[in-house]
């Protein structure tokens, strides 16, 4: 289980509503109860396996590789080429 507590507004933002329905309509589609604990525990399980499936694959172990999912291939090289490395002043063996 993870160590990280949101209110579902926070979470879902401004489409918390649609998500909150989408995850009741699978849990009527599944057979699964409606009731509040319920509905709640089958959107923790959904999650959880999200999460599992994209840490299982090398390629999204990086924020580049996740990024490569939700991001086009030229907007991740605009993002690759604005980011500006830290410039380090001085040797520490100077």
């Amino acid at each position: 289980m993870s160590n990280v507590e949101m209110s579902w507004s926070t979470f879902g933002g401004p489409s918390a509503d649609v998500f909150a329905a989408i995850v009741r309509a699978r849990c009527e589609a599944d057979g699964v109860s409606l009731e509040p604990e319920e509905v709640a525990n089958q959107f923790r399980l959904h999650l959880h396996r999200g999460i599992n499936y994209l840490v299982g694959d090398q390629e999204t172990r990086t924020l580049r590789g996740l990024l490569s999912l939700a991001l086009p291939s030229s907007d991740r090289t605009a993002a690759d080429s604005s980011r500006v490395s830290p410039e380090v002043e001085g040797d520490a063996s100077e």
